[in-house]
């Protein structure tokens, strides 16, 4: 297949449009050219993944490894203000009563205007790249903080990326609506309310793009530490709405089974049994599945009491005296992380328990329970340490309850695992 042609930078398109007939263009050839550009805006904010990912390898490879936190201040603090007034003064630049005094400068105001946009577009793509080269070359001593700050950078990335593709191409749409449902040459008559009805869309976009941009802003001001909790705490929520998908299936399955509900056929028991030469007792499903289930649920009770899901004291205290350490906190989240990945390769195994699956069964559940031993212990450590601190303002007796908490779940836990691995017959 052939390759697609490289597009036409928006300055060549512009100064092309400005070399022929300077002085004599008609309101149609303006109108012809501002889709153009909006055009060209509009390819390159959806090219613009495809284009980053090649155009990185050609950063200067002289810069210093650590510069990926300031390319990122770069783009928060000076790249994406600017494109903000841009965006926020779009509305005043488009706005069709600006075109009684001098129609050509409305014009002339309306292309400058969007080549400035496309001009910030090009200054994000190219923090962003930068960013990218020096991720990869980020070779900081201390890892926690290597990570965190990668977090950190993936994300200011990511959210970039929604805007640009979300609610800023949103915007393109509707500025291309308004150029092409729009006769400029009229746009001076006030009666005109379908004109005015899509300017007043178009200034709603551009204060909704401003907004999110703003937002993204204000984020990249975090500190490493509340970057850190934000995604442990999103990482916590993941778990959890995959527990309870889980639970809810396990029911489902559970409840088919004929010792449990006699309305449903044999054929529904035989469905989970595999192939037709290899048989698994009706008790064997129930104690498997009962046993799922209280894994399962004894991991949302350990999830919801970190998160503060429920109303119960939290195990992570949030006083200032009892913060988590950044190190702490990032530790964490990596056992947090391969907890997920783990009850995803549980989820995956569990409801279809065959003979010929236990083994698959068995090595999920040991990865699960290591996971969770991981955290456990992530967590005893933090007790610990605050109580190294002997600071005054401590409240022995809450992490006490904590401690004691941890252990009855830790004790819980390993009782219900051990008979799951029993009903699967190892």
């Amino acid at each position: 297949m052939d390759q697609e042609q490289p597009a036409r930078p928006v300055a060549e398109t512009i100064a092309s449009f400005r070399a022929i007939n300077p002085d004599g263009k008609s309101p149609e050839e303006y109108q012809k050219i501002f889709k153009t550009v909006i055009q060209q805006i509009s390819h390159r904010v959806a090219t613009r993944k495809e284009r980053i990912h090649f155009a990185h390898m050609n950063t200067s490879a002289g810069a210093p490894p650590n510069d990926m936190s300031e390319f990122a201040q770069q783009l928060c603090l000076a790249i994406l203000p600017s494109f903000q007034h841009k965006l926020r003064f779009l509305p005043h630049v488009l706005n069709p009563s600006n075109m009684r005094s001098d129609m050509r400068s409305w014009f002339e105001g309306v292309l400058n205007h969007l080549f400035a946009m496309h001009q910030i577009l090009e200054e994000i793509d190219s923090s962003i790249i930068s960013i990218r080269k020096a991720w990869e070359r980020d070779q900081d001593d201390k890892r926690n903080l290597r990570h965190l700050r990668k977090l950190k950078a993936r994300k200011i990335m990511v959210f970039t990326e929604a805007i640009l593709t979300g609610p800023f191409c949103d915007l393109l749409n509707t500025c291309n609506t308004f150029f092409n449902c729009s006769n400029l040459s009229t746009l001076s008559l006030f009666d005109s309310h379908f004109i005015h009805d899509e300017w007043d869309k178009l200034s709603r976009r551009s204060t909704l793009t401003v907004y999110h941009i703003d937002t993204l802003i204000h984020w990249s001001q975090k500190s490493m530490l509340n970057v850190a909790k934000e995604e442990w705490r999103e990482r916590v929520e993941a778990i959890e709405e995959l527990l309870e998908s889980l639970v809810e299936c396990l029911h489902r399955i559970y409840l088919k089974n004929p010792k449990c509900s006699a309305s449903e056929s044999d054929q529904d028991i035989r469905s989970l049994s595999g192939p037709d030469h290899v048989k698994f007792s009706d008790d064997d499903h129930v104690k498997f599945f009962k046993d799922g289930v209280l894994i399962i649920k004894l991991c949302r009770i350990f999830f919801n009491k970190l998160g503060r899901i429920t109303n119960s004291q939290p195990v992570i205290w949030v006083e200032p005296s009892t913060e988590m350490e950044l190190d702490q906190l990032n530790q964490l989240l990596k056992v947090t992380s391969a907890t997920r990945m783990y009850m995803y390769q549980y989820d995956d195994a569990l409801p279809y328990p065959t003979p010929i699956r236990r083994e698959t069964v068995v090595h999920a559940l040991n990865k699960l329970q290591m996971a969770m031993s991981d955290c456990h212990g992530a967590l005893d450590k933090y007790c610990n340490s605050l109580l190294e601190t002997n600071n005054p303002e401590l409240d022995h007796e809450l992490i006490a309850d904590g401690r004691l908490w941890l252990q009855s779940w830790d004790s819980s836990f390993r009782l219900v695992t051990e008979k799951a691995v029993n009903a699967t017959g190892r």
